[in-house]
């Protein structure tokens, strides 16, 4: 029955658009491509946009994801003949500040299944948004300030300490851009040097280069080794601090081709020696794999595509690797576990599968806080992601009423703090909780 009705979705989007004219069909690969000179051109690139949204119309598929398409209907509601062409740059900006990188819309899109050519990816358009907002000046002092803080991963932990709303915040919100008013995550040191290494008498086959960047903090850092070593996954640290996620969705795309150039040079070898690229933070995972390739030199393309075909989310590689529940034990006590999810989709997901296995009674609340890219620590994003926050406190506090004695984890550093803020409860990473209740190593 699923089938049949998204197909009957499909299809009666596609004769909408149809009837919209051949002015909604554009090449991805003049869009996407940050070497096009129309990259970013500000006439090109809204034309784009425009064109890209154009094929949204019709379809509420994602109106429940984030702001951005309720607000494209609400505009459009003031437009004449509901055209997206007809909306001003200033209305373009409003919906295009309002996308925090949780990439559901693409997951969810019915768009291209059968024409690549038709594909959208507003994801990306929004990226090149922002760079030709960059470029052309059209982003607050403070945008620029923290879009600069945020691409220098030490910058950010030298912020003024103190509790948020404090005059140390005020002041370094000023002079950084980041807000006052969130929580900041701890930064981890080194991130495999700092974790328990692994012994030779409990390695396998399996080598993975493992990457912690700039949101997780040791505890995380010390989870993720200590779950893949239990796995019989042999790790070595990848030397990555940062995989640019706040320069580039912040539009600062010169920038990120040299972090990106500089994650390929180092991951490439890696790859080429058997290793799996494993990432802590899934958000972190989609940037490395999906634009990597887009970014680099032309010179670089192969070994960008290399990489970006290795690259695992640490929750999915735990899953791919551990088809029967080796890492837990069965007698475990049951749990009763509230997890916070962003950008995955379904019921059936590795968090959920892997949280079973470790014998959790899972519910699952769908709702992101803005955490890719560091897009929450923005303070130009203060009134958003207090919106995201009510609606994740309530979806949680609802999920509490039913097992108010539940875990509370989140697949994100960033969201846990959300979660602590809004409902003053100690919330944890999920794999900080998998780590906990894993199966003691065999010695």
């Amino acid at each position: 029955m699923a089938v049949t009705s998204v197909l009957g979705i499909e299809a009666d989007v596609r004769a909408r658009h149809k009837e919209m004219g051949e002015r909604t069909r554009y090449c991805p690969s003049a869009i996407y491509d940050p070497h096009d000179p129309a990259f970013l051109d500000e006439a090109s690139t809204r034309r784009d946009l425009a064109a890209t949204l154009g094929r949204c119309v019709g379809c509420e598929r994602c109106v429940d994801y984030c702001a951005v398409f309720p607000g494209l209907f609400v505009l459009l509601e003031r437009v004449a003949d509901r055209d997206p062409e007809r909306m001003t740059p200033a209305q373009q900006d409003d919906l295009v500040d309002e996308c925090h990188q949780c990439r559901r819309c693409v997951e969810a899109c019915i768009e291209g299944s059968d024409d690549d050519a038709a594909s959208v990816d507003l994801p990306r358009m929004i990226v090149r948004s922002m760079a030709m907002r960059l470029e052309h000046g059209h982003v607050s002092v403070g945008y620029r300030r923290a879009t600069r803080t945020l691409s220098r991963r030490h910058a950010v932990a030298r912020l003024p300490a103190g509790a948020p709303g404090s005059w140390r915040r005020r002041w370094g919100q000023l002079a950084t851009g980041i807000s006052a008013h969130r929580r900041l995550p701890e930064r981890v040191g080194s991130p495999v040097r700092g974790a328990s290494a692994p012994s030779a008498a409990r390695t396998g086959e399996a080598a993975g280069v493992v990457v912690l960047t700039c949101n997780e903090g040791q505890p995380i850092a010390d989870a993720v080794i200590d779950l893949l070593t239990r796995a019989g996954v042999r790790c070595q640290d990848s030397g990555l601090e940062c995989c640019g996620a706040a320069t580039l969705y912040g539009g600062d795309v010169a920038r990120f081709a040299d972090v990106a150039s500089n994650v390929v040079a180092r991951l490439s070898a890696h790859v080429r020696d058997g290793c799996d690229v494993v990432v802590a933070e899934s958000s972190c995972a989609a940037v490395l794999r999906e634009y990597l390739v887009d970014h680099v030199d032309r010179h670089q393309r192969d070994d960008a595509e290399l990489v970006a075909s290795a690259v695992y989310d640490v929750l999915d590689y735990l899953d791919a690797l551990d088809g029967s529940p080796t890492l837990f034990d069965s007698a475990i006590a049951p749990h009763h576990v509230i997890v916070q999810r962003a950008a995955r989709a379904g019921a059936d997901d590795a968090t959920i599968r892997l949280l079973a296995r470790a014998g959790a009674t899972v519910h699952a609340v769908d709702q992101p806080v803005g955490a890719a890219g560091a897009w929450r620590l923005r303070a130009t994003n203060d009134e958003r992601v207090e919106g995201l926050d009510r609606a994740l406190a309530d979806e949680m506090a609802l999920a509490l009423t039913a097992h108010p004695d539940a875990d509370l984890v989140a697949e994100s550093s960033l969201a846990a703090l959300a979660i602590e803020e809004r409902l003053g409860r100690p919330a944890e990473h999920v794999l900080c909780w998998l780590a906990r209740h894993a199966r003691p190593p065999k010695l």
